[in-house]
């Protein structure tokens, strides 16, 4: 009798644990609209001047 009920127990433990999908993680705002990453903002002169400057700093590193 207590090797059906631990025999129960697992089989239910596995179908639970089956009906989770994979890389389930418990995060309530992952689902919301307003969660969504924003449209990038058009690129002024001044972004494009900055991203320049960011980039020549890059390739003058030394290493």
């Amino acid at each position: 009798m207590k090797f059906f009920i631990l025999a129960v127990c697992l089989a239910l433990a596995c179908a639970v644990s089956a009906q989770i999908p994979a890389g389930w993680n418990y995060n309530p705002f992952l689902y919301y609209p307003y969660s969504a990453l924003q449209p990038p903002a058009q690129e002024t002169a001044e972004v494009a001047a900055a991203r320049a400057a960011h980039m020549a700093a890059h390739a003058a590193r030394p290493w």
